[in-house]
């Protein structure tokens, strides 16, 4: 190939590439209504739940964009959500959403009315991340020929779905719902901005290697003898071991223990420590002397508390709506107990065991 036309081609691709860069639009309000509790608001829950009688909404602003971007600059749009939790695998649909809505307010009974369907039968089978391509909805938004009132996720029509995405409140995996948009030039680049005025003075610079050694100098007069000096401190004891000796000076060191999935919480038996671990579904016992695993139990759905009644560890199961009893002594299950809609915090006052719920209640055994 002649060496002009191999010129001209890579300048066209370095202008092309030029021309296209990347935006990121922001989640402002994200939401599940549930038929089972029809006034009550979601807005800050953790999680946005997908199961019979519960659909999420998703709400992104694009005015960090600036006003001059319209659908003509965006070639794609790329919805990427996170599936922490796994109930039932199923399908579920997406929709537009005509009518608008916000997350302190939304509810079962006043959820604005769903739009277009974007896409059908979309399976849901594990966690992890979830790309669906929102090029033309957001390209409608920016041209203004659509409102923008998010997407809906609703199960598919006889799915039994029952999952989890991470809602922007969630600080346990903390992976919020993202819109990543890929741009193309909105028009040629602007004039050079003034000179900004010049930074503070940085830091001192190290110290530059010692120069060579001068030649050897006279011996000088021996001077007169320094009185004593005082009496250093007694060394250390021998047969003390190092993290003794780390103990008794207060230097404390960190050691790490294997458990299960995202652990959430920890309770001490008087021997023993209990991990929750809230994406393997178990909880794990370590001896507290030395950490070594003792063994891992299986409790309900997402635990998220832990606590120890003197005999027994309880444990809270946020999407089993229920909490586990385990014998502290063996593990053994000794029941499952229902409480109310999502419980979370768990504490034993000498007498009995509390739990608090998302649903607005508080359940004593």
């Amino acid at each position: 190939m002649p060496l002009a036309s191999r010129f001209c081609r890579c300048i066209l691709l370095i202008l092309c590439l030029g021309a296209m860069t990347s935006g990121q639009a922001v989640v402002t309000d994200d939401a599940n209504t549930s038929s089972a509790y029809p006034t009550k608001n979601f807005g800050s829950s953790i999680a946005l739940l997908v199961c019979t009688g519960s659909n999420t909404y998703i709400k992104f602003s694009l005015a960090n964009l600036g006003s001059g971007v319209t659908g003509s600059n965006v070639s794609k749009a790329t919805l990427i959500l996170y599936t922490d939790f796994v109930l039932t695998p199923g399908t579920m649909d997406v929709y537009q959403v005509n009518g608008s809505w916000s997350e302190g307010k939304i509810t079962y009974n006043n959820a604005p009315a769903l739009g277009t369907q974007l896409f059908s039968a979309v399976s849901i089978n594990s966690t992890g991340y979830l790309s669906l391509d929102l090029t033309s909805t957001v390209q409608a938004w920016l041209n203004g020929t659509l409102a923008n009132n998010g997407i809906a996720l609703v199960p598919s029509s006889g799915s039994a779905i029952s999952v989890s995405f991470d809602s922007k409140e969630n600080l346990l995996t903390s992976h919020t719902a993202q819109l990543s948009l890929v741009l193309v030039s909105a028009g040629p680049q602007g004039t050079q901005g003034v000179q900004g005025p010049p930074g503070p003075q940085g830091a001192t610079g190290a110290a530059g290697p010692a120069g060579a050694q001068g030649p050897k100098g006279d011996t000088g007069a021996t001077g007169p003898q320094g009185p004593q000096g005082i009496a250093g401190p007694p060394g250390p004891a021998g047969g003390v071991s190092l993290i003794q000796q780390k103990a008794a000076l207060l230097q404390w060191y960190r050691q790490d223990f294997a458990v299960g999935g995202g652990p959430v919480a920890v309770a001490s038996d008087g021997a023993n420590i209990w991990a929750a671990n809230a994406e393997s579904n178990n909880v794990t016992e370590l001896r507290a002397s030395d950490g070594a695993n003792l063994g891992t139990f299986a409790v309900g759905g997402l635990p998220q508390g832990i606590a120890f009644d003197g005999a027994n560890i309880w444990v809270t199961n946020f999407n089993s709506n229920n909490v586990t009893e385990l014998r502290a002594s063996d593990g053994a299950n000794l029941g499952t107990f229902a409480v109310g809609s999502f419980p979370f915090g768990i504490a034993f006052d000498g007498a009995h065991i509390w739990v608090a719920s998302l649903s607005n209640t508080v359940s004593r055994f």
